[in-house]
């Protein structure tokens, strides 16, 4: 009777490791059809997926990424050859990772994934949620608090600030303008939003005249600035140098990315960017997939918020001085018209 103890510790021993063999023997297949250059190994999203798959390896599950870029001019065309190439295989894919060009054109094939139940996450769009296991998306409103943590960090908690908004049919950057204004006003209370109206976009030129137009009333009190989408950062960027508030003088915070802005950035004149962290979307991307493969419900709406960024790329080539488009904005906008008073920082 003595040696039962030792003899039930092999068995569950011996089980265990056949449990882990079993682990480490299962590979999943996962296809991902991105937009046009996604699949290159410098693109950011690959680069996270590729790391989803190193993370889960560490723990035994082996993944396989079969990455479809489409080689059809026609991009949403050459997507839904990939897509129904995918589903044809035998045996079939684990799971689809789907940067849709075009939604419309792939409704049929989504159709065929959902009856076939081979799970599809569709990543940067939000397609029809029945046709999908969880979309993954940027969250834009997350992505306007971040710069507000970064603008409140860069003024220590106190100052005046402007919102450049972009025109008003822009749903993405209303969410950006809305999270940035919602984050100064929660955790920076002594951070004055002096004027937060003026649709300055959508493009370099009528953002550099309407900044130029804003900043004749707060030129000598506003100490921070945020614009909402790459081209009304690029004009806003020009007029305040003409102003001589750039350089730091004005804290400027923007969004998207360009040549343009990252020379801005390298010359001191832009302090910081928010952009899609194509890199978490990656990566998140195959984490949601994989936990519902093994049993786990996702949410149908997945947010990833934007990547601060401070630190600009390596310049590779010069860059022209002016905007293209600047030097024929438009002679005028809306007038601009300023309260009867401008609140005083809080000392």
């Amino acid at each position: 009777m003595r040696f039962l103890p030792l003899i039930f510790r092999l068995l569950l021993l011996v089980g265990f490791v056949a449990a882990l063999g079993n682990l480490t023997a299962e590979e999943l297949t996962i296809v991902v059809i991105p937009r046009n250059g996604g699949d290159k190994p410098e693109n950011a999203i690959r680069k996270g997926a590729e790391q989803a798959v190193v993370d889960f390896e560490s723990s035994g599950c082996k993944i396989k990424l079969d990455w479809q870029a489409s080689q059809n001019e026609e991009e949403a065309e050459g997507q839904r050859q990939s897509l129904s190439r995918a589903l044809a295989r035998d045996p079939k894919v684990d799971g689809i990772i789907l940067e849709a060009a075009d939604p419309t054109v792939l409704t049929a094939e989504l159709e065929a994934a959902r009856d076939a139940e081979v799970p599809v996450i569709a990543l940067n769009t939000r397609l029809d949620s029945t046709l999908t296991t969880a979309s993954l998306t940027t969250s834009e409103a997350e992505s306007g608090r971040v710069a507000a943590e970064y603008m409140g960090e860069l003024l220590k908690g106190k100052g005046n600030v402007m919102v450049l908004r972009n025109t008003q049919d822009s749903d993405v950057c209303e969410q950006r303008e809305q999270g940035f204004i919602e984050g100064l006003r929660t955790n920076f209370p002594r951070i004055n939003i002096i004027s937060n109206s003026p649709c300055v976009g959508p493009t370099a030129a009528t953002a550099y005249v309407g900044t130029q137009a804003i900043l004749k009333f707060y030129s000598k009190d506003v100490n921070g600035l945020f614009t909402s989408a790459g081209p009304i950062t690029e004009g806003a960027n020009v007029a305040l140098n003409e102003a001589q508030l750039a350089g730091g003088k004005v804290v400027h915070i923007g969004c998207d990315t360009s040549d343009l802005l990252y020379d801005a950035m390298r010359a001191g004149d832009l302090q910081g960017l928010v952009a899609k962290d194509g890199f978490e979307l990656g990566r998140r991307s195959v984490k949601v997939l994989v936990e519902f493969i093994h049993g786990h419900s996702p949410a149908l709406q997945v947010g990833v918020p934007g990547k601060l960024i401070t630190t600009p790329p390596k310049a590779s080539t010069a860059q022209p001085d002016v905007l293209p488009g600047v030097e024929n904005a438009p002679s005028s906008l809306p007038p601009v018209n300023p309260p009867e008073s401008i609140p005083a920082p809080t000392p």
